[in-house]
């Protein structure tokens, strides 16, 4: 017998204890869960950088003690009742760095509300899983092979080796038969890209009540969906590593649905992830609003107030540039009325759908819940189809300088993300924009300093 049919074997023969522990789980229910920022500015109005075109890291240490969150999120405790709040989770298999070496540890962070446990440690599956109300998600799920026919009898199971990337999983899901699926729809997790499936165990099926969908690990644990309840699966590529948060349930309350899709929207990764460069920090005032930023060391070069541009091709011509305002009372900048109209409502939701549906663009993402050093934020990706006439930024314009990395147009073709924060009632407006041949490290970092981003 092979390792493949051992492991086959022992998963038949733990398949019923799988099932049984994870019908316990549901009748116990909720018992059981932060630059170089030289060039003039537009207005007589400036922004304050500190300091001026030499501008110096922050004091010692020279790399930044760790710091993800203004409301400084805890750790996930072993078990037992979870006092509602702002948590962080380490990524499995990777050793966690005290916080005084100033290395980002790799994880996720989510709010959780009150009512929801913690299983306790040796459950299935062994992850990191919250309850509540015969609901379940559960974190960083571990998927080594997938039941190629989820409605089989246990003794005709047949388990597929599944490779470690997102698409691996994805071609998995999408040969996997025996079970009703829909998707994957194209969402979010946190920043990242992630296909979301919908699964529903057939009534009709033999066997046991419920099967499971793929083992991972030891052979008795995994995903299981009870019949006649429904399954989630997001599979996100977080910087070529997968990650996998699963929810299932079965006689769940409406509440409790409404607070998983309000934890799901809640979900940021730990910035920015598997970072091996942080650059030096810089901080700057904008418009009134004190933050501070890392900038990775060689390329970006600072262009007046508004923004940082970088020039991968050449000396000249940026292919990326990040620049900030706030809306609608910019300092620095013009907006250009075409692109966001004045009559624009107060929120960040309003000012997020007005950018999603701006003239001349096509909506790649977004707008999704994200978090900026724990402040809500709005994010939405687009492609420009159109040269609207707003230049240098596309919604915002300013006196851009000549020489060195320029950018002096957004153009058809480019890519603009942006991120509205919400400070307290005023709103700061953050863009990216790549040209078509910035390649995917310009991308990268872009995203990277953003998220680097904290509020003083």
């Amino acid at each position: 017998m092979d390792a493949d049919q051992a492991f086959e074997g022992r998963l038949r023969d733990n398949r019923a204890k799988a099932v049984t522990v994870a019908i316990l789980l549901f009748i116990v229910g909720s018992v059981g869960i932060a630059l170089l920022p030289s060039g003039d500015p537009v207005e007589k109005r400036s922004v304050s950088v500190s300091p001026s075109p030499t501008s110096s890291p922050i004091p010692s240490p020279s790399t930044p003690p760790l710091r993800v969150a203004s409301n400084a999120p805890t750790a996930l405790p072993l078990s037992g009742e979870i006092d509602p709040g702002r948590y962080f989770v380490a990524w499995p298999d990777r050793p966690i760095r005290e916080a005084n070496t100033g290395e980002v540890v790799p994880g996720i962070y989510l709010t959780l509300p009150a009512g929801w446990r913690l299983t306790e440690e040796g459950s299935i599956p062994p992850r990191p899983t919250v309850t509540k109300d015969f609901l379940r998600l559960s974190l960083f799920q571990d998927v080594t092979h997938v039941v190629a026919d989820v409605c089989a009898r246990n003794a005709d199971l047949e388990f597929v080796a599944v490779g470690s990337t997102a698409r691996d999983l994805r071609v998995a899901l999408r040969n996997q038969v025996g079970i009703d699926r829909s998707g994957p729809a194209d969402v979010l997790v946190g920043y990242y890209p992630a296909s979301k499936y919908v699964l529903r165990h057939p009534r009709e099926c033999p066997g046991p009540e419920g099967d499971q969908i793929w083992a991972g690990g030891p052979p008795d644990s995994g995903f299981s969906i009870l019949t006649g309840g429904v399954g989630t699966i997001y599979v996100a590529d977080v910087n070529a590593h997968r990650l996998v948060v699963t929810s299932d349930y079965r006689f769940a309350t409406e509440a409790a649905l409404t607070e998983l899709d309000a934890i799901i929207a809640s979900i940021d990764i730990a910035p920015p992830p598997f970072e091996q460069d942080q650059g030096l920090r810089y901080s700057m005032t904008v418009d009134g609003i004190p933050l501070s930023l890392s900038v990775p060391t060689g390329g970006w070069e600072r262009v007046g107030g508004t923004s940082i541009n970088k020039s991968v091709r050449g000396p000249q011509r940026a292919e990326g540039m990040i620049y900030w305002t706030t809306f609608p009372d910019a300092v620095d900048t013009y907006t250009c009325a075409r692109q966001l109209k004045p009559s624009i409502g107060p929120s960040t939701a309003d000012l997020a759908a007005a950018v999603a549906n701006a003239p001349g663009t096509q909506l790649i993402a977004g707008p999704a819940d994200v978090r900026l050093d724990g402040r809500a934020t709005k994010y939405i990706v687009l492609a420009v189809r159109e040269d609207r006439g707003c230049d240098p930024g596309f919604f915002f314009t300013w006196r851009d300088r000549q020489g060195g990395a320029m950018w002096s147009a957004t153009e058809p073709g480019d890519t603009i993300r942006v991120w509205i924060v919400d400070l307290d009632g005023t709103r700061l407006f953050i863009a990216g924009g790549t040209k078509p041949d910035a390649g995917p490290e310009l991308e990268q970092e872009i995203e990277q300093i953003v998220r680097s981003i904290w509020f003083a």
